[in-house]
C-alpha cells in the first residue's frame, strides 16, 4: 500500500475511514465479540448511489466496557487495554483478515497519519469523558422509571441493575481517561497539548484540522505531538486564504491552505483570510459593501479593507468596549468611489492602549461593528 497507484485503486473500491472507525469503535469500547462473529461489511449495488465502496456497520456490540464473555480473545478486556491491541489480533480471532487489511494500509503514510489522528480526535469528542458519561446518564434516566416493574415482571433484581449501572459507570470513567495513555504508549506520541484554533476575520472560512472540520471558532482541542497535525483552512465567500500563523511554532510555507505541524507544546493557531471584490453590477439596487478588518487579534496594526458597490459616503471609527469614542479612521464626510480600499490603522500613532476596540463601519445606511482585540 506504499504504491500509490495500488493505494488509489483500493480507496477507489474500499472505504479505508469506514475500517478505521470501526475498529477504533471497538478498541475503545473493550469489544470482545466482534471481528470472529459479528462483523458486517457491504456496498451498494446501484450504479448511481453513494455507497458503492465497501464499508463497516456496527453489529451486537454488547459485549462491551467488561461485559460478556470474550470470545474473541481480545488480550486485556480492563478499562486499561492498550487502543493498539486489535492490530495484533490474527487467526481464528480474524479469521476474515480484517486487521491484516488495516496493518497493509497504514503501511502507507496518509492512511497511518489518518489512523493514529482518527483516534485523538474521536478522544476528544465521541468517546470524551464527558460525553460518554453525560450519555450513560441520559440512557439510565430515561429507562429507570420503568426497571422495577421489569424486575418484577422477568424475576430479576432492581438493586442489581443499579449495581450494574455503577460498574459500568466506573468503568468507562477510567476506560476514558486511560485511552491517552495508551495512544501515547502505542504509536510513541508527545503531548497531549492544547491548541485554539482562530480564523482572521471572524466567519472569514474554516479549518479541517485532521479528520475533523470546524466552521465555528474558537475551537479548542488537544493534540498529540510525535505526529502530523493536518491543517486546512478553506476560504468563504469573497474571502480568499493568505497564511496561517502561530504562536509557538513555525509553518514550513505559511501560505498554504493544506499544511501540517508537529506540535511541540500548546499553541494558537490561525488561519488568516482577506477580501477580494465580490461580483456586482456597479450601481445595482440591493448591493451592500463587503467590509473585514484583520488582525483581529493583533499587537499594533490592523488592516481594514472594504469594498463599495457604488459612489458613497464613508464613516469609520473605533471605539471602546463601553461605546465612547476614541478615534476617527475615516472621517464622516469622506465620500469615496466604487471599488476596493485599503486602511492601515496604527494604534501606537493613534496613541491607544492595549484592550479591546469596537471598529464601526457606516456607509449609505450600512453598519457593520468589528471586535479588535491590542495585546500587550
Amino acid at each position: 500500500m506504499a504504491n500509490p497507484a495500488n493505494f488509489h485503486y483500493v480507496a477507489d473500491n474500499y472505504d479505508y475511514e469506514s475500517l478505521v472507525d470501526y475498529v477504533i469503535v471497538n478498541s475503545f469500547t473493550v469489544c470482545s465479540d466482534w471481528l470472529n462473529w459479528n462483523t458486517g461489511w457491504w456496498r451498494g449495488l446501484n450504479p448511481d448511489g453513494s455507497h458503492q465502496k465497501w464499508g463497516y456497520i456496527l453489529w451486537d456490540n454488547d459485549a462491551t466496557f467488561g461485559h460478556y464473555i470474550n470470545y474473541t480473545g481480545i488480550p486485556d478486556i480492563s478499562p486499561y487495554a492498550l487502543p493498539c491491541n486489535p492490530e495484533g489480533l490474527s487467526g481464528w480471532q480474524d479469521p476474515e483478515g480484517h486487521i491484516t487489511v488495516l496493518n497493509q494500509l497504514r503501511q502507507n503514510p496518509v492512511v497511518e497519519q489518518y489512523y493514529v489522528t482518527r483516534q485523538a480526535d474521536l478522544l476528544n469528542t465521541v468517546f470524551s469523558c464527558d460525553n460518554m458519561l453525560t450519555y450513560l446518564d441520559t440512557i439510565i434516566n430515561t429507562i429507570q422509571p420503568e426497571m422495577a416493574q421489569h424486575a418484577t415482571r422477568w424475576y430479576g433484581n432492581y438493586d442489581e441493575w443499579v449495581a450494574n449501572t455503577n460498574k459500568l459507570r466506573d468503568f468507562i470513567s477510567v476506560r476514558c481517561e486511560e485511552i491517552t495513555n495508551g495512544l501515547i504508549s502505542c504509536y510513541d506520541l508527545t503531548g497531549p497539548y492544547q491548541t485554539v484554533l482562530l480564523v482572521d476575520p471572524p466567519e472569514a472560512g474554516n479549518i479541517q484540522a485532521n479528520t475533523l472540520s470546524y466552521n465555528q471558532f474558537p475551537v479548542t482541542s488537544s493534540y498529540f505531538g510525535g505526529i502530523d497535525l493536518k491543517l486546512w483552512a478553506t476560504a468563504n465567500q469573497n474571502y480568499l486564504f493568505d497564511s496561517w500563523t502561530a504562536q509557538n511554532h513555525t509553518f514550513s510555507d505559511s501560505t498554504l491552505e493544506l499544511t501540517n505541524l508537529n506540535l511541540t507544546a500548546p499553541d494558537t493557531i490561525i488561519a488568516h483570510f482577506k477580501l477580494v471584490s465580490p461580483t456586482h453590477e456597479p450601481g445595482k439596487p440591493g448591493s451592500l459593501p463587503a467590509v473585514t478588518a484583520y488582525p483581529s487579534l493583533f499587537d499594533r496594526e490592523v488592516t481594514l479593507e472594504y469594498f463599495l458597490p457604488a459612489k458613497a459616503q464613508v464613516s469609520v471609527s473605533l471605539h471602546s468596549i463601553l461605546g465612547n469614542q476614541t478615534a476617527t479612521v475615516v472621517s464622516p464626510a469622506s465620500v469615496q468611489a466604487e471599488g476596493q480600499h485599503s486602511v492601515k490603522i496604527d494604534f501606537n500613532l493613534l496613541q491607544l492602549p492595549a484592550g479591546m476596540y469596537l471598529l464601526h463601519f457606516s456607509s449609505e445606511g450600512f453598519e457593520k461593528t468589528i471586535k479588535l482585540v491590542r495585546t500587550e
